[in-house]
């Protein structure tokens, strides 16, 4: 593989894998009376709710004179430009430039629009691929789904390459020592195993020592419950 060949896989890596949906907003955030920015995968994008509360997505930018349509106003269930008003709608067609009757652009898709669905508190929005132009259905994890588990959205802003914030995400090593007098980790293991395994959707990282002792932690539990009479525990613990 050529240094070039890298180079396109860096820059692809770091701008963030196509053809696939992510979230880009909380639900709540996106509202009918003002768009608003977001970026995601090196993309300006402006949210906002139509006449009939359906999220779109745009790339953010009026395709008149650049300005960010971020920064107008939604009028109608559509978008309007704060540098002349140019109004453009979810598809990204231009529908009104009230400057000019009967404007030539009036009618014209001019920017990029994304498909959008909302789902677990999210709005979900799909980066299209060159082998993959249609949006796949959205498939949630389980926990989304079940009813059995109670979740919220929360976001926040990392100063970095998402690629940082995975690898943040993934490391179970760091907490005992970057986390140690904020969270209850002080006392855990500083050494360990970790366990990697790939799964049907990605993969699972843990640690091997520390999983053990939990383990143990609820079997000694479980015993003891069952030691004071409840049976129930017994029988899970005891064939």
């Amino acid at each position: 593989m050529t240094a070039s060949s890298n180079e396109r896989i860096e820059q692809r890596l770091n701008q963030g894998l196509l053809g696939l949906w992510y979230v880009v907003a909380k639900s709540v955030d996106v509202s009918a009376t003002a768009p608003r920015r977001f970026k995601a995968l090196g993309r300006n994008l402006v949210l906002w709710r139509d006449a009939d509360g359906k999220v779109c997505c745009i790339e953010d930018y009026c395709p008149h004179r650049g300005a960010p349509l971020s920064q107008g106003t939604v009028q109608s269930g559509v978008v309007a430009c704060p540098y002349h008003g140019v109004q453009v709608d979810g598809t990204g067609r231009i529908m009104l430039v009230p400057a000019y009757v009967g404007c030539p652009l009036e009618g014209r898709k001019a920017v990029e629009a994304y498909t959008v669905q909302e789902a677990g508190d999210g709005v979900f929005v799909y980066f299209p691929s060159a082998d993959r132009p249609e949006p796949p259905p959205l498939e949630l994890p389980y926990e989304l789904t079940d009813g059995g588990y109670a979740h919220f959205l929360t976001t926040g802003t990392w100063e970095c390459n998402y690629r940082y914030a995975l690898d943040n995400i993934s490391d179970p090593m760091h907490g005992c020592y970057l986390h140690g007098g904020t969270f209850t980790l002080s006392g855990g293991l500083k050494q360990d195993t970790i366990d990697v395994k790939p799964t049907q959707d990605g993969l699972s990282v843990a640690r091997v020592a520390r999983r053990r002792a939990r383990s143990t932690a609820r079997l000694c539990a479980m015993l003891k419950s069952s030691a004071l009479g409840d049976s129930t525990l017994a029988k899970s613990v005891i064939p």
